[in-house]
């Protein structure tokens, strides 16, 4: 009997592949010999053996069943083995329980002589699937066998039982064409948009009270000029100021009251020379900046620094109407004059997400002391270091792909994003220069801080055969993959690789579209090349 390999077309392809996989010594008795069969599709992968086929002669099939969704052996039934001829179904077994995990072994007589198809039925309540054998032959009970004819396999070839392959994390898949991209794979990470990002500080010192509605929490979204909180800053005189013969209750008299006046004034007059030096400083940093001078966050340093001290001057502003209306307002001896509200709002300075949140609820809080974060998350940027020696192919990219690791991957396209720079300084310590993209980000899965691998495409995409980069292993200065031939037969191959794109590796030589490599468990498979396996064709006890 020769190998057999059913077609079907590649759109519809089921990876059906049927190898010979080797005899056993004749039967004393029968003078039959055992065949080796691994048939593979989308759900099942069937090893089994069993020997040559003869009227009224009991055979058992011992039929190692993988479950390819998780490839673990199948460990429940009831399994049917169905064997079907020209005329309709001739024999059937159903057995409800494996031997042991993932082996069944049903024993069979057959009356006529023909040949018949084999469909093996999975129909376990975690899993339903089904497989076929073609070309099983009967030959008459006193008719001579021939031979079985032995697939061609490497003199090399490498014996790893299912056994082994169960116990262990393992996979196979078969080679096939991808897209490729030549690129140059660089890490990255997300950060926000620099123009998007604030931090919420107090222009005085006081006293930090919450809203109607309460301090926002973590994770919270804002809008552009929602109040975050009240500063109540340190009251100038007492609560409660009552004047009589020109000294009040709490100890300040009328001069001390003037006094705190003219001090206010001048602290007045000194926030808006700060606010003028920073309005001076703003126009300095935006005429260098139209230069390539200075990079865009010193120009946001300068605006952040403006309003900081415009919401400084308002405040000292207040606290100058508060002395002056106090003062106004003392008509008569001992007439009591209550202090005037005198609280600052904070309220967010742009639209987004509060990531960070540094104070409590009636915390006393000084100046320039951050508060709150607040982030826009709809548009990000994503910023990936690039080594000098890659900045010539990377001034030609024409688009990037991005992977985090276990979670997801996505590519930048004109659709939702665009490169935004390629950094001019190289970075002393790493040789890296910064390459930075700005995306969207609906739903803000992409959270600041996340690392990214990032594969920039610099050359236009070809369709090759390729492999999960998994398969790949470097031994003795050679590219080297293991190929699985037959369900407990593996092949060592030396291949030569070319592209390596998102997690593929093109293949140029060395093994063939439709062949199964070993994508997890092949360091193992590298093992019991080096140990004292089973030759190939014995076969073992089951």
């Amino acid at each position: 009997m020769t190998s057999n390999t059913i077609r079907t077309p590649w759109i519809l392809w089921l990876g059906l592949s049927l190898i010979l996989s080797g005899c056993n010594s004749p039967d004393e008795e029968t003078g039959a010999q055992s065949i080796g069969v691994t048939v593979w599709n989308e759900q099942l992968e069937l090893f089994m053996e069993y020997p040559q086929l003869q009227v009224r002669v009991p055979a058992q099939f011992a039929a190692h069943l993988t479950n390819l969704k998780s490839f673990e052996p199948v460990t429940k039934g009831p399994v049917a083995f169905q064997f079907i001829g020209k005329q309709g179904l001739v024999k059937e077994v159903t057995l409800e329980e494996p031997t042991r995990p993932g082996v069944f072994i049903p024993e069979v007589t057959f009356e006529n002589p023909e040949e018949l198809t084999l469909k093996i039925r999975v129909q376990s309540p975690s899993f339903e699937g089904q497989i076929e054998v073609q070309s099983l032959v009967i030959y008459p009970h006193d008719a001579e066998l021939s031979p079985v004819d032995k697939p061609e396999i490497e003199d090399d070839a490498i014996t790893f039982l299912k056994e082994q392959q169960w116990k262990l994390p393992f996979q196979s898949q078969r080679a096939g064409k991808q897209i490729l991209w030549s690129s140059v794979s660089a890490s990255g990470r997300i950060a926000p948009r620099s123009d998007r990002d604030a931090v919420v500080v107090p222009p005085v010192a006081g006293r930090l009270w919450p809203p109607p509605q309460g301090l926002p929490l973590l994770g919270q979204s804002v809008t552009k000029g929602q109040l975050l909180g009240w500063i109540e800053p340190p009251l100038p005189v007492g609560e409660q100021i009552a004047i009589g013969s020109a000294q009040v209750q709490t100890g300040v008299s009328l001069a001390q009251l003037e006094e705190r006046i003219a001090q206010t004034q001048a602290h007045l007059a000194q926030e808006q020379s700060k606010l003028e030096l920073a309005r001076q400083e703003e126009g300095r940093v935006r005429r260098l900046l139209a230069i390539e001078a200075v990079p865009v966050r010193r120009l946001e340093l300068a605006e952040n620094e403006i309003a900081i001290r415009t919401a400084a001057l308002e405040a000292a502003k207040k606290s100058l109407e508060s002395l002056s209306a106090v003062k106004d307002r003392i008509n008569e001896k001992g007439q009591a004059v209550q202090q005037p509200h005198h609280r600052i709002a904070l309220r967010s300075p742009l639209p987004g997400t509060v990531v960070e949140i540094n104070v409590v609820a009636g915390a006393h809080v000084e100046p320039h002391q951050a508060l709150f974060r607040i982030i826009d998350l709809s548009r990000i940027w994503i910023r990936a270091d690039i080594y000098e020696t890659d900045l010539l192919q990377v001034n030609t990219a024409s688009g990037a792909a991005v992977q985090v690791p276990g979670l997801f991957s996505f590519e930048i396209t004109e659709r939702n994003g665009r490169l935004l720079t390629i950094g001019e300084v190289v970075d002393p310590q790493t040789r890296t220069i910064p390459v930075v993209w700005e995306i969207s980000n609906p739903g803000h899965g992409l959270k600041v801080g996340m690392l990214v691998q990032v594969n920039i495409r610099t050359g236009e995409p070809v369709e090759s055969l390729a492999i999960p980069d998994s398969a790949l292993f470097q031994e003795e200065n050679k590219s080297v993959v293991y190929v699985q031939v037959a369900g407990e037969t593996f092949a060592r191959r030396i291949v030569k690789t070319g592209i390596r794109d998102r997690g593929w590796v093109q293949i140029l030589s060395g093994l063939s579209e439709g062949e199964r490599v070993v994508v997890e468990g092949g360091y193992e498979v590298g093992l019991a090349a080096r140990s004292t396996s089973l030759p190939v064709g014995e076969g073992h006890v089951h």
